[in-house]
């Protein structure tokens, strides 16, 4: 049977995504700014021609097709994702981050950001997504599987030794 969650939490992260986006562009616009919590926390539209932290301005193109290519592994990678809700959840949240700012990519030439935190660059929902998706996936292949592989290792020298007493006994 085919898992469809991964593809269903990207399908609500788009959403989300690009319902903000369009808000903000269509409510907002370029020329107001909306106050959550003074001097720390801004609603405000910023179209990015780059990437993360304002790296690679002009370089859609590129950004395009790096995008492409993570959703194309993502996909490609789909079936043999651990039945692991953390690494689940993250490649969904990674899948719809990727897809939503391309789709702004493709149809704008540029990305909408749109939260905007004085202590930290513009970003918007899928930049968020695909923030917690990697820390998720980061947290699980360093924890969660270090922790199997332990028990693994643990087992296997149990049974190794048990075989040796075992051996030495009969």
């Amino acid at each position: 049977m085919v898992r469809k969650d991964i593809l269903i939490i990207a399908l609500l992260v788009v959403f989300v995504d690009q319902c903000t986006k369009l808000l903000v562009r269509s409510i907002l616009g370029t020329s107001h700014q909306l106050t959550i919590i003074k001097n720390i926390f801004y609603i405000s539209f910023i179209e990015n021609t780059g990437a993360a932290f304002g790296t690679f301005q002009g370089q859609n193109v590129i950004l395009t097709i790096i995008s492409i290519v993570i959703i194309g592994y993502i996909l490609w990678y789909y079936q043999k994702i651990p039945n692991n809700l953390v690494v689940r959840l993250s490649g969904g949240f990674i899948l719809g981050g990727a897809l939503g700012n391309l789709i702004d990519r493709i149809l704008l030439g540029k990305v909408t950001d749109f939260l905007q935190l004085t202590f930290w660059p513009t970003f918007n929902i899928a930049d968020s997504a695909i923030l917690v998706g990697v820390i998720g996936a980061l947290y699980y292949y360093y924890v969660i599987e270090h922790k199997e592989r332990f028990k693994r290792t643990e087992k296997t020298s149990n049974n190794k030794q048990s075989y040796k007493r075992g051996t030495k006994n009969g």
